[in-house]
């Protein structure tokens, strides 16, 4: 005697559907996420630069200061600095040592980067 066992989902093109919706919904609030994350960095960096943090001040005639700049796309943001010296107060020299404000302003914000992707994640479901 043969047993057959035989199963039906139903509403897999539903469920597609339902997940495909919530993709692009996620998609669209995490670049919203990276918008904020990159404003936020670049006023974290700004402070640094102007002494309100840990890292000694690197304001001389606020060229560096003023040329700091967030950009960012779906899934990241990036902080930068067109004046031609930033890497040296960055990283240092023979006779300047680093000042670190990009590297330590992600270093001490990690925490709250997570958490703004999270929330903007969380408010898609």
């Amino acid at each position: 005697m043969a047993n057959n066992t035989s199963v039906k989902i139903e509403g897999i093109k539903e469920t597609n559907k339902y997940l495909n919706s919530k993709q692009k919904i996620i998609k669209r609030n995490v670049g919203v996420a990276m918008i904020k994350i990159g404003l936020f960095m670049e006023r974290e960096v700004k402070e640094s630069i102007a002494g309100h943090k840990a890292e000694p001040t690197s304001v001389d005639t606020g060229q560096f200061l003023s040329s700091v700049a967030s950009t960012n796309n779906e899934t990241s943001a990036t902080i930068t600095s067109n004046a031609t010296y930033s890497g040296y107060l960055e990283h240092g020299t023979s006779k300047l040592p680093a000042r670190h404000h990009f590297n330590n302003s992600l270093s001490r914000n990690k925490t709250k980067i997570r958490n703004y992707i999270q929330k903007e994640i969380k408010t898609s479901l």
